[in-house]
């Protein structure tokens, strides 16, 4: 499972008063994808992980709490 911390200016994707990011967990096999979601999505502010499939989505909900 890959996580990267979002970084980012502006408070899109952050809700108000919250001081950490909204944690976003997208599920795609395709690599490519998922690297522009992954930028697309840290370029606003969101705290994304990455994985590919559903059984690695199903682990990944289990150790991780998602907005």
């Amino acid at each position: 499972m890959e996580s990267a911390a979002a970084t980012g200016g502006g408070s899109f994707g952050k809700v108000s008063g919250e001081a950490s990011p909204i944690k976003v967990l997208v599920v795609e096999d395709d690599a490519s994808l998922t690297q522009s979601l992954r930028a697309a999505l840290s370029a606003r502010g969101y705290a994304v992980t990455a994985v590919a499939g559903a059984p690695r989505a199903i682990e990944a909900i289990e150790e991780a709490k998602f907005d």
